[in-house]
């Protein structure tokens, strides 16, 4: 679900919630690591980057993983078809739910989208065609 995916760390502030500072934190770092791992498939795919060089690149956001762990999950991403898909998305999703999110205003109009994604799975394009949806562009 592709929305559903970015609401999973937007959650506080599509709902107007306020999190602890260890919250705040850690869902910026979890951020840092799910884009730094997002754009190290892309490196590889693109070949753009060795595997060695996108595991380098992944340890500055992901200080708590091993190389040996980075390793497998780039393998992982760049093998398993789920994984090849559902990375991306993930890294894609968070990302411009995160931009919808800081694009509405505290008028009301968070909480009248929030019911509406997550009342079912929707991509990109069903999602913009929601009320307050287009801001994602």
């Amino acid at each position: 679900c592709w929305a559903l995916e970015g609401v999973a760390q937007t959650i506080d502030q599509l709902a107007g919630l306020e999190l602890s500072l260890d919250g705040e934190i850690s869902v910026a770092l979890y951020r840092m690591y799910v884009r730094a791992r997002t754009n190290a498939l892309s490196y590889l795919e693109k070949g753009e980057m060795t595997t060695e060089e996108a595991i380098h690149f992944m340890e500055k956001y992901a200080p708590h993983k091993s190389p040996e762990d980075l390793g497998k999950e780039l393998m992982q991403g760049t093998t398993d078809p789920l994984w090849r898909a559902y990375l991306p998305i993930y890294g894609i999703s968070d990302y411009e739910m995160m931009l919808l999110a800081s694009n509405l205003s505290s008028d009301g109009r968070r909480e009248k989208l929030l019911p509406q994604i997550l009342s079912r799975p929707m991509d990109r394009k069903q999602l913009s065609r929601l009320p307050y949806g287009g801001l994602l562009a």
